[in-house]
């Protein structure tokens, strides 16, 4: 077949749809354990849950992970809550990561704590590093 006859491949997901499918899920177990001070402690939120995305994040898919979990949250049905799972799935492999999207994620997540009345212990040292930067 000659170079006219070939379609583009479609583009692999980098990120499982398991996971995809999971966000708002994970950003609830976040929330709850916020809640409760403690660790996430949801057995389905694990390193099997977490493991394809930062093995993907560690190579050429990096950008493309970043903007599927980005897409994922922004058209999620329970937007805040898969916002939160995408932001701190993305936290899970760099806490700060220099990308516009992630700090959308992030920003989000700072109003949202805010707005939940969460205290600043709360936050980690990036987090409370970006609110300032923010002027909160």
């Amino acid at each position: 077949m000659g170079f006219f006859g070939k379609r583009p491949q479609a583009r692999r997901p980098a990120v499982p749809g398991s996971v995809i499918a999971s966000l708002a899920a994970f950003g609830e177990a976040v929330m709850a354990a916020k809640r409760a001070a403690s660790p996430v402690t949801d057995p389905r939120f694990g390193w099997e849950y977490m493991e394809p995305v930062m093995m993907a994040m560690t190579g050429a898919q990096r950008d493309q992970v970043i903007q599927e979990l980005y897409d994922a949250a922004l058209q999620a049905r329970d937007r805040e809550m898969a916002m939160v799972g995408a932001y701190k799935l993305l936290c899970e492999f760099d806490g700060n990561l220099a990308d516009e999207r992630f700090q959308a994620l992030r920003d989000f997540y700072l109003d949202l704590m805010q707005r939940m009345g969460f205290p600043s212990a709360y936050l980690t040292g990036y987090e409370m590093q970006r609110r300032a930067e923010r002027g909160q």
